[in-house]
């Protein structure tokens, strides 16, 4: 019954030191300022945006790179509403791991998102003056050294740049400075802990002299990898390079009406726009470049100028950092704009649609006393699973005091576990059976970061890594519940919150509860059933077993013909779950009386018996009689006696238990006493007997006037005389 949820953070050396060191390796980074020839090899042609990279810089991929990816594979915003967002805090996590990467600085170092670590390779040391080859791995706080297990790997070197490249799906490292000062423009790869020379591979290539200490990030909009800046030989000028990597591919999109060519430039994608930040970096004599570009595309734009106290800064690195909403410029050192100005704390500074803040009351410089200047010429990796910054290696500065640092600082919000639940608040009320689904969503913290789902019937969900995910559970038993999300991070952070879920028995019709088992015909019958169980809402729907249906947890139905009717209800909840109930209604027509007397005849005093017959009419009867004389009875077969003759009209008025009634009359003609029996009711029997009497007087009196007519004749006759006889004496 079961059924039933982050972005990419993703490198420069203070310009004294980078002389000092390869200087020794008998090449510079710094030269004074030579403008490329036209025909120079690295300048042959600056084409416009290639057609593939215009292909891929669609709705879709803009889209993407704006939202939250649980696999990191692209930057996440914050989860924090703007002006909401916890102060970050830097968490010093060199002891966790048991082994780790000496002290470096210009190393690549990058973030991958298919493996979900970050990569580190090579760089310099400045004890002993020494350009490394070592490949390394991080992730949850432990580094692990791959150098001797690979059976390729690139050549030692300095000043590489690498970044992912969204297209292949791997991370591309390019270009750098080896252990004979000779820049490279080779290619490589780096898939499942393994190096991949691909030099050859690819179409298009980099400058035939190379790059080193330019710039390199993720474009997520246009799913590619942006390389900008950096030195390239024979005489190490500094050129205003960009190139595009993308899929097996290098595109030169540089072009002159853009910022002017650097080392070590800050550069970061913006996922508030869409668009690449370029920011700072040194030129030739001119050691700072106060200045803000936006890349879309091959297009370039000024956006900004640095203000008073970021003017300064050189060799601080840029990246996104989700809890602040904005691109982070931390760590470098102060020059003046033609000369240097020794080391000096370097505030932090956060850049949003074109404006920066100093923001150093919220994000220090990790590690070191407030009159260093902090870590300049670090590499930051950005772990898009909680949005934290990770930096590696670097130097940290005291006074003209330099070393490079083995450390490892991440830099985080605190870690904060919210859940949600599609369709209404993480309170809910569920069915047993019915699985309920959470969101979970996990942020800030430094990994490794694990949490718990415990739903509170000894069951637990777990999650090892960082990251947003769905945790499902259905209940066996009904209760309350209580549920409760935990966590915990590498630095010890243990938030949790609660909540109560109310597991309710699946539902159930006990009742339909019509008002009455039977009724007549066109007397409303109301139904008010028994639900138990169930989440809300209820539906109801009814079928009467008449060809019609209705709804509503408390209808009235009429019926319009006798018979036993089916009623079934049919109640689903708001976790879809059915239940069913049916009981059978009986409909009667209305009542009809018949009213009865009996004797036929009667005479007053004499008792005489009365019968009703129904037929029709629901339930117990009722009778009330009303006998003509001003008296009255109950019950279907009273009795009555009249005192005097009459003729009485009698009434009988029968009542249903649903309220029918009806009425029947009949007429009682009662005599007196010594006479003749009276006839009592609505029968025409009482009525012969009279008639033969009537009849019988008749013919006695015409037999007497009839022999007393004859009589007179006769006598008459005797006295008349004969005609002609005399009259007599």
């Amino acid at each position: 019954m079961e059924t039933h949820g982050t972005a990419l953070r993703h490198v420069g050396l203070a310009l004294v030191i980078v002389v000092l060191v390869l200087s020794v390796l008998g090449g510079g980074l710094l030269r004074p300022a030579q403008s490329p020839s036209p025909a120079s090899p690295a300048h042959d042609a600056l084409p416009a945006v290639s057609p593939e990279i215009a292909a891929s810089s669609g709705l879709a991929l803009a889209e993407r790179s704006l939202g939250y990816d649980p696999q990191g594979s692209s930057p996440v915003l914050s989860p924090f509403p703007l002006g909401s967002a916890p102060a970050v805090t830097w968490h010093n996590v060199s002891t966790v791991s048991p082994t780790a990467p000496v002290g470096r600085y210009l190393a690549a170092f990058a973030w991958d998102t298919v493996d979900h670590e970050a990569l580190l390779f090579g760089g310099c040391t400045r004890s002993g003056s020494l350009i490394l080859g070592d490949t390394w791995t991080y992730v949850n706080g432990t580094w692990t050294n791959l150098t001797s297990s690979l059976p390729q790997a690139p050549p030692a070197r300095c000043g590489a740049e690498v970044a992912f490249d969204p297209t292949s799906q791997r991370l591309i490292l390019v270009g750098g400075i080896n252990t004979t000062g000779k820049i490279l423009s080779d290619t490589w790869a780096f898939s499942h802990g393994a190096w991949t020379n691909i030099t050859t591979q690819v179409s298009g290539a980099l400058p035939v002299h190379g790059i080193a200490v330019g710039a390199a990030a993720t474009d997520w909009a246009h799913s590619r990898l942006v390389l900008f800046g950096g030195e390239s030989g024979p005489v190490n000028t500094v050129y205003p390079f960009l190139y595009a990597f993308q899929g097996n591919a290098w595109t030169n999109l540089s072009t002159l009406a853009g910022p002017r060519g650097r080392i070590v430039p800050g550069l970061a994608y913006d996922p508030t726009h869409g668009d690449m930040v370029m920011s700072g970096g040194s030129q030739d004599n001119h050691y700072v470049l106060p200045d803000t570009w936006t890349l879309n595309g091959s297009q370039w734009t000024n956006v900004s100028t640095f203000p008073p106290g970021l003017e300064t800064t050189v060799f601080a690195t840029l990246s996104w950092i989700p809890a602040l909403h904005g691109l982070l410029l931390i760590g470098g050192a102060m020059f003046t704009s033609s000369s240097f100005a020794g080391y000096v704390p370097t505030p932090a500074w956060l850049y949003q649609s074109g404006t920066w803040t100093n923001v150093s009351g919220t994000v220090a410089s990790p590690g070191v006393p407030v009159s260093y200047a902090g870590v300049i010429v670090s590499q930051f990796a950005e772990d898009p699973s909680t949005g934290a910054l990770i930096m590696a290696g670097g130097f940290q500065t005291g006074g003209f005091t330099t070393w490079e640092t083995d450390a490892t600082w991440v830099l985080s919000a605190p870690l904060h576990l919210s859940a949600t639940r599609s369709g209404g608040p993480v309170g809910a009320t569920v069915d047993v059976g019915i699985p309920v689904s959470y969101d979970v969503q996990v942020n800030g913290g430094v990994s490794a970061v694990a949490t718990s789902l415990s739903w509170g019937d000894l069951s637990v969900t777990t999650q090892a890594g960082a990251g947003n995910y769905t945790a499902t559970h259905s209940y066996a038993t009904p209760g309350p519940m209580l549920v409760t999300l935990s966590g915990t991070d590498l630095v010890g952070d243990t938030p949790s919150t609660a909540w109560l879920v109310n597991v309710v028995a699946d539902p159930s019709v006990t009742s339909l509860g019509p008002s009455w088992a039977s009724t007549d015909v066109g007397r409303p019958l109301s139904f008010s059933p028994a639900v138990s169980g169930g989440t809300a809402p209820l539906s109801y729907a009814w079928s009467f077993g008449d060809g019609t249906n209705g709804t509503g947890a408390a209808p009235a139905h009429n019926y319009t013909h006798p018979g036993t009717y089916l009623v079934k209800l049919t109640v689903k909840d708001g976790d879809s779950l059915t239940a069913t109930g049916a009981v059978s209604v009986n409909v009667s027509a209305d009542p009809v009386v018949a009213a009865s007397v009996n004797p036929a005849s009667l005479v007053n005093g004499e008792t005489v018996n009365f019968t009703a017959a129904v037929t029709g009419g629901t339930g117990t009867l009722t009778y009330v009689w009303s006998f003509g004389d001003g008296g009255s009875g109950t019950g279907a077969t009273p009795t009555h006696s009249y005192a005097a003759p009459g003729n009485y009209t009698v009434r009988v008025t029968v009542t249903d238990a649903r309220g029918a009634t009806a009425s029947g009359t009949l007429h009682v003609d009662v005599q007196s006493q010594g006479g003749s029996s009276s006839a009592a009711s609505l029968s025409p029997l009482s009525w012969p007997p009279l008639a033969l009497l009537l009849v019988i007087a008749f013919a006695a009196l015409a037999g007497i006037f009839g022999a007393l007519w004859a009589r007179g004749r006769k006598g008459r006759a005797r006295a008349a005389p004969p005609p002609g006889a005399p009259p007599p004496a």
